[in-house]
């Protein structure tokens, strides 16, 4: 019995693991260019870069207040590190594009891909696009105050006896 439950468990645990160290295979070429296309039509790197704008506002924002030899100092420092010409920041934009091709390959058919690449191309997509950080801001404030009482409200559980 001890030993047709070694197999039966032998057999499971081979059953179960064999789909997880399974490679899976790489898109394929046409699959990759879809994807490449929805990054593309949706503006890529120019709103990545329009992205990293908004970070030095951000970093200078939080600056206010302090004297203006700090504030200048703070502005070159962040134009030097974030120079879009310079090898690291193309190195991340290159990165994250990678990293947008496989999520949306691995995710969608090509077909599906040039759906979507029509959309964010057309101006409904331009608009939606332009939209969705308007977006992003309204639901950070709710965003916030739910995290905040949920963190209140794990502390007083994890008080409880």
């Amino acid at each position: 019995m001890s030993r047709l439950r070694s197999l039966l468990l032998a057999a499971i645990v081979t059953l179960t693991a064999t789909p997880l160290l399974a490679e899976k295979s790489p898109p394929a070429p046409e699959v990759l260019a879809a994807a490449k296309a929805v990054i593309e039509a949706s503006g890529g790197r120019t709103e990545a870069l329009k992205a990293m704008t908004s970070i030095k506002s951000t970093y200078l924002g939080q600056l206010k207040g302090q004297d203006a030899a700090m504030i200048t100092k703070a502005q070159a420092a962040l134009d030097k590190l974030m120079d879009e010409k310079s090898a690291p920041i193309q190195a991340f934009l290159d990165e994250m594009e990678a990293s947008a091709i496989d999520f949306y390959a691995t995710r969608f058919t090509a077909d599906e891909l040039k759906i979507i690449a029509t959309f964010q191309g057309s101006p409904t997509g331009t608009k939606f696009r332009a939209v969705v950080p308007d977006l992003m801001s309204l639901m950070q404030p709710p965003m916030m105050r739910f995290q905040t009482g949920l963190q209140q409200a794990l502390q007083n559980e994890m008080q409880k006896p």
